[in-house]
């Protein structure tokens, strides 16, 4: 009887067939997993930035509500002291009576 001391051909090929089976298996699995990661990431910042964008908007909204207000405001006090200069019949211009 001899004694053994290492692998046999056939050995080393069976373990490396089940090697080159499992990373068939996993590499895609693992690259999958990558992929989803990124698009993960990549919604995020994504949304980060609508949420950004919507801020901006409303701000700009309020800013332009705002400014609206302020020309009806400032057309209804011309309106109002045309009439009070019409009344009173009086010749000063509009632009010295208005202070802003």
């Amino acid at each position: 009887m001899r004694n053994k001391h290492g692998f046999t051909l056939v050995e080393i090929i069976v373990v490396l067939v089940i090697l080159a089976i499992l990373a068939a298996v996993a590499i895609p699995s693992v690259l999958g997993y990558v992929d989803e990661a990124k698009k993960q990431v990549l919604y995020k910042k994504h949304m980060g930035f609508m949420k950004q964008r919507k801020l901006l908007l409303q701000n700009a909204m309020q800013q332009m509500k705002m400014n609206l207000k302020n020309n009806q405001f400032l057309n209804i006090t011309t309106h109002y002291l045309q009439i009070f200069l019409i009344k009173k019949q009086q010749t000063i211009k509009l632009e010295e009576c208005l202070i802003l």
